[in-house]
């Protein structure tokens, strides 16, 4: 049975892919737009279910099958071909799916092509360090990094993945005082309260990020059950000296927009005497009482790296820090994060494909990385526990070695 399917590539190109056995490819050309590509594939199924459409192609020392239009040009082609047993095979399995194969418009798949250069793709744990080791760190600047289970993700804080909840925000804020107030009562500062938020799930506009990358890469991995698409460890390289304590004044300010309405805008910075900038410096002023009115654009247009108190035992575990965001113009629009945030001269991406995110995480326990000690809630271990001895041959291993123990 052969895998059919459209992909995008990083830089937004649409290509069709048929995938055989053993590894086997088939892949078209590249199309600026899904439209323009589903538009070639009656054409594609009709030229190649000719044989005399398909033929060796020969390039830098490799060979290939290739597809060949009417006008003599290549339309789709081939991994490469090592001998010529291989290649009558795969020209009349090429032949028999496009002959017998279904014309339905094809589903999305799970996967990309890297026509940008800059992605590394890794199956392991040791290449995934030996990776890390070849980015230049620059002088003065430290790695943090997050692991997202599918490359198309954003980096984007969860209060702003729907207009409702950036509408909102103010509100749920409120609403989860009035209903734990004594989980919070003990916290002094907004960005206090906006942590112990993100611990319990709540959309709120912060990012986690750890200083640990074998973390991150536990996370691109640890869902690949339920997500199948290829994850990926973003990596960021931030100057030192812009990296903010929990109680930085920027901070403050940052953490206080989450207290304001939906219609905050920059235009309540720029006018002092509207009542939208006095309700946030009261806020501000109810940690910092010194605070003084005199507030620039870019003091809330920006995102900041922050260094929380370690106080809490999953951020401690996992070398826990967080990105802080601000807004643009609007509530609506939250600042970007600086490109020079991005290790120098690199950009690079890693991606690890989902059929290889189980073993990463059986090599990432084995070094003492799992769910029981990133997640140091008693639910979590507990949760853990009852997976992994869920598992016939866990239990009897762990009889065994209770067995041979000492009285």
């Amino acid at each position: 049975m052969a895998e059919v399917g459209y992909g995008i590539t990083l830089t937004g190109k649409y290509y069709f892919e048929v995938k055989f056995t053993d590894r086997r490819l088939l892949r078209s050309f590249q199309h600026e737009s899904l439209e323009s590509l589903l538009k070639v594939l009656p054409v594609l199924y009709d030229i190649a279910s000719d044989t005399n459409n398909i033929k060796k192609h020969k390039a830098r020392g490799k060979e290939r099958l290739c597809i060949y239009n009417s006008k003599n040009k290549i339309v789709a082609f081939t991994t490469t071909i090592p001998n010529d047993k291989i290649h009558n095979e795969f020209m009349a399995d090429i032949n028999s799916f496009f002959k017998n194969g279904s014309k339905d418009a094809p589903k999305k798949l799970n996967c990309f092509i890297d026509d940008s250069k800059k992605v590394v793709q890794i199956n392991s744990v040791t290449e995934f360090l030996s990776e890390i080791e070849k980015i230049n760190l620059k002088s003065g600047n430290i790695f943090y990094f997050r692991g997202h289970s599918s490359y198309l993700y954003e980096m984007q804080p969860s209060i702003y993945r729907k207009r409702e909840l950036i509408n909102n925000e103010d509100v749920i804020h409120k609403e989860l005082l009035i209903r734990c107030p004594t989980d919070f009562e003990k916290l002094s500062t907004t960005f206090e309260i906006l942590v112990k938020m993100q611990h319990y799930s709540l959309p709120t506009r912060l990012l986690d990020l750890t200083s640990n990358p074998l973390i991150a890469l536990y996370f691109a991995c640890e869902n690949f059950v339920t997500d199948k698409n290829v994850g990926e460890v973003k990596i960021l390289s931030i100057p030192k000296n812009e990296i903010k304590y929990y109680d930085s004044d920027t901070v403050t300010v940052l953490s206080n927009l989450s207290k304001q309405s939906k219609e905050f805008s920059k235009e309540c910075i720029k006018n002092k005497n509207l009542p939208a900038f006095t309700r946030l410096m009261d806020d501000i002023k109810k940690e910092k009482s010194y605070f003084e009115d005199k507030m620039s654009l870019d003091s809330i247009d920006c995102v900041v790296c922050v260094k929380p108190k370690l106080n809490n035992a999953r951020i401690i575990k996992q070398d826990g820090a967080f990105l802080l965001f601000g807004m643009s113009n609007d509530k609506h629009t939250p600042s970007k994060i600086p490109t020079k945030y991005l290790p120098s001269g690199t950009e690079k991406r890693v991606f690890i494909a989902n059929e290889f995110k189980g073993k990463i995480i059986e090599q990432l326990e084995k070094i003492g990385i799992s769910a029981a000690t990133i997640y140091p809630e008693i639910d979590k271990v507990s949760n853990y526990i009852s997976i992994k001895y869920g598992k016939p041959e866990e239990i009897e291993e762990e009889r065994g070695m209770l067995a041979n123990q000492e009285p």
